[in-house]
């Protein structure tokens, strides 16, 4: 038994050997796949793609073609071939921002938006539209397009610049003749104008939860102001840049998301007057009226609140 035992014992290095010499030529990473034009990789198996329109209701197999479902009309689409398990959302033409339906969404792309009339936009991808001139100083010279606005002329300032004109040497003339002649008048006194800066009324800003009341302050706010509000309250830009990017196509949600993010990292302690006096320090004081409002009908709802 003693000499099986010790047999055993001097094959183990040799045994030893062969199986590191084996491992030595395994490969260290498998192959990227690849599959032949019009399939594409679903869990490790190239499978058709799904069409426009479509996206995967239950993977290929080795012996079973990819089955595929409908996006649902009217809010979801596809406008690819693919092999997605969700369709895509179907955005909104934002009205407060001057925009309009021109196609509606379908199951195979998104919905196409344009101005409205009397609004413009003079980007190649518009996300929100600008109101037209209407030139009540003067008069019409290029009507508004959907992507120019008016080009106005002010007669009425050309008539008072000619009007003008001969005046200026006249009282420079006055002026220099009163100095030498050294007559006594009084002064003219220009009246002094209080400046843009005007100390706001102490307020009372209890804090209260402002995150049902997101939305409703949205609407208030257009996508300029809150874009202005969060640059002022130093919200990191990749943060602000992810959340644009994630709302391309629906400016009311983008401001949902941004004042979201807002109130994530200030929390409730202070965000009412954080809120409020950052508007009327960026001079949107009719927005702030219109918000302090709403709080102020939360506020008489919830005794609770001081």
């Amino acid at each position: 038994m003693s000499r099986w035992l010790l047999l055993a014992l001097l094959a183990l290095p040799a045994a030893l050997d062969l199986i590191a010499a084996e491992s030595s030529h395994v490969p260290n990473a498998t192959p990227e796949r690849t599959c032949s034009e019009g399939k594409g990789l679903f869990e490790d198996v190239c499978c058709d793609f799904c069409p426009h329109g479509k996206v995967v209701h239950r993977g290929c197999t080795e012996t079973s073609p990819t089955s595929c479902k409908d996006c649902i009309k009217g809010a979801e689409y596809m406008d690819h071939p693919n092999l997605s398990l969700k369709c895509r959302r179907c955005s909104l033409c934002d009205t407060e921002h001057g925009l309009e339906v021109e196609e509606n969404c379908t199951i195979y792309q998104n919905v196409k938006c344009r101005c409205k009339p009397g609004f413009f936009c003079s980007s190649d991808q518009c996300r929100h539209c600008d109101p037209c001139d209407k030139c009540e100083e003067g008069t019409i010279e290029e009507e508004c397009t959907l992507s120019k606005n008016t080009v106005c002329t002010s007669k009425r300032n050309l008539l008072w610049l000619c009007a003008l004109i001969p005046i200026v040497p006249v009282t420079a003339f006055l002026i220099w003749y009163c100095y030498r002649s050294n007559r006594s008048k009084k002064g003219y006194s220009v009246p002094q104008h209080p400046g843009d800066d005007v100390e706001m009324e102490i307020r009372h800003f209890p804090d209260i939860d402002l995150s049902p009341h997101i939305s409703d302050i949205a609407t208030e706010m257009t996508r300029e102001q809150v874009m202005m509000f969060i640059r002022r309250l130093k919200i990191p830009q990749g943060i602000v840049d992810a959340l644009v990017q994630d709302n391309l196509n629906n400016t009311a949600e983008l401001k949902i998301a941004l004042l979201q993010k807002w109130y994530e990292q200030n929390g409730v302690k202070g965000a009412h007057k954080m809120l409020i006096t950052t508007l009327r320090e960026l001079k949107f004081h009719h927005t702030a009226d219109k918000i302090e409002q709403k709080i102020k009908i939360v506020i008489s709802d919830s005794p609770d609140i001081r």
